[in-house]
């Protein structure tokens, strides 16, 4: 059975489907707030992606935000959700995390001090990662595990769906330096590929270009939901046991 998002991207309807999901946290229950409306926002991301593709969001600190369990195969595969800001018609923005504690643990670990050996703090960052990812091989079908990328307007109404492959994360010959709180690893021809803020948030962001995209969906709008309050929508779901104002008796 091909998967989509594993094998091929998806169709046409699948697509379709995880957009009205998304679009269904306008009507009061999206975790951003936007001009007084909610939108989707990370967490609601990964529950769409889940739900349109029959997966399970977990929603815990595991590196893999959605499993998807797979017709040929023991092991469900994995999707990496990231979502953030539209930028650049170049690259999309990705924190890969920002756990400082573990980062400084893995340099201290391999006696590494990022302020002088750039490079190879950089390098050993990159292979933590990598690293996170292998060790999930005896629960997650990691080979045919990726990155998903949903990235928004200022408006948080527009979208686009980018899929990577997680093998793009190896370093290849990078050229790293240290500017004020961070580090930054630059591709041979002098693009900007990662950042590791070691001394504010310990964020380590990746920029992977849209071209190398296995998949780019390309800009969507959400469709409009009649909004409603938290009160609102138990009465109408509860509309037999919600309690009648003494006023309307």
């Amino acid at each position: 059975m091909r998967m989509p998002f594993r094998d091929r991207p998806p169709s046409n309807d699948e697509l379709t489907r995880l957009r009205l999901i998304l679009s269904s946290f306008r009507d009061g229950s999206g975790m951003q707030t936007v001009g007084g409306q909610t939108m989707p926002g990370w967490r609601d991301a990964e529950r769409a992606v889940a739900a349109a593709f029959s997966g399970l969001a977990p929603e815990g600190k595991g590196v893999f935000d959605v499993l998807i369990p797979s017709g040929d195969s023991p092991l469900p595969y994995g999707l990496s959700i990231k979502t953030s800001r539209i930028t650049s018609e170049i690259y999309v923005l990705s924190e890969l995390h920002n756990s400082a504690k573990k980062a400084h643990d893995r340099l201290n670990a391999l006696g590494l001090d990022w302020n002088e050996q750039a490079k190879e703090a950089g390098d050993a960052l990159i292979h933590q990662v990598i690293e996170w990812h292998e060790e999930e091989r005896r629960l997650v079908d990691v080979a045919r595990s990726s990155y998903l990328h949903l990235v928004h307007d200022s408006t948080w109404t527009q979208w686009r769906i980018l899929w990577f492959p997680l093998t793009l994360l190896e370093p290849n010959n990078l050229l790293w330096e240290r500017a004020g709180q961070r580090i930054t690893g630059y591709t041979p021809d002098g693009y900007r590929l990662w950042e590791w803020y070691g001394q504010s948030g310990g964020q380590l962001k990746w920029y992977p270009k849209i071209l190398d995209a296995t998949w780019d969906s390309g800009y969507f709008l959400l469709e409009p939901a009649p909004p409603s309050t938290l009160a609102s929508k138990a009465q109408t779901l509860y509309a037999d046991l919600w309690p009648v104002d003494e006023q309307e008796r």
